[in-house]
């Protein structure tokens, strides 16, 4: 209860914890999902400036992730991956660079 109140979580929020097990659940998943996020390490893709996940050991960060945050696992490294750019006449699926995951990674 202490640790609600350090984070800045209302009575009122604490009190649904209290009648609800999923609450209690859902903030666990959203930390063990952030700490699973630190552990992504990327590398060069075939790509110029493409990157991609580094090792297995980063694809099964990745796989707990998305079962952490219930995605789909393609669709979450897609997101974490890929830009998606819609335009009038279509959709373009590029790889993002190097950099971004750089900035990615420094951010954790």
């Amino acid at each position: 209860m202490r640790a609600m109140d350090v984070v800045g979580f209302s009575e009122k929020e604490q009190s649904l914890r209290s009648h609800s097990f999923l609450f209690q659940e859902a903030i666990f998943r959203v930390v063990a999902s952030a700490l699973n996020l630190g552990n992504l390490q990327f590398t060069g893709g075939k790509e110029t400036d493409s990157s991609m996940l580094r090792d297995d050991k980063s694809k099964l960060h990745l796989q707990n992730i998305a079962e952490l945050s219930m995605c789909d696992l393609k669709d979450f490294e897609d997101a974490l991956s890929k830009c998606v750019m819609v335009t009038t006449e279509e959709v373009i699926n590029r790889i993002l660079i190097m950099m971004l995951q750089h900035m990615y990674k420094w951010a954790f």
